[in-house]
């Protein structure tokens, strides 16, 4: 048997979960943060690279000791920021003044 609703057409789609936003919630100063943190490893993994490729061996990988911590601690803080901000109920739209 086929529901009445669904063969009207009148139920509503599902809701599509969209992981594009994800960033978005985040404060600026946050994104200034991991865009730092981006480049900093960056420089230090090429350097790294351009080290152990002209060294003829594979130096110790120090950067992951720039990447790790420091990307922990802002990841944890934008854990918890994202977090916060989500667990909050929406703010009310304001109600127009009668008068």
């Amino acid at each position: 048997m086929v529901d009445q609703q669904t063969a009207a057409g009148t139920e509503t789609p599902p809701a599509v979960s969209s992981r594009a936003g994800y960033l978005a919630d985040l404060p600026t100063v946050l994104k200034i943060l991991w865009t730092i943190w981006l480049t900093a490893v960056s420089v230090n993994v090429v350097v790294w690279a351009l080290v152990s490729g002209t060294g003829g061996h594979l130096a110790y990988p120090w950067p992951v000791w720039v990447a790790g911590p420091y990307g922990a601690v802002l990841f944890a803080v934008s854990a918890g920021v994202v977090l916060f901000r989500r667990s909050r109920p929406p703010i009310a739209p304001p109600r127009p003044v009668n008068g």
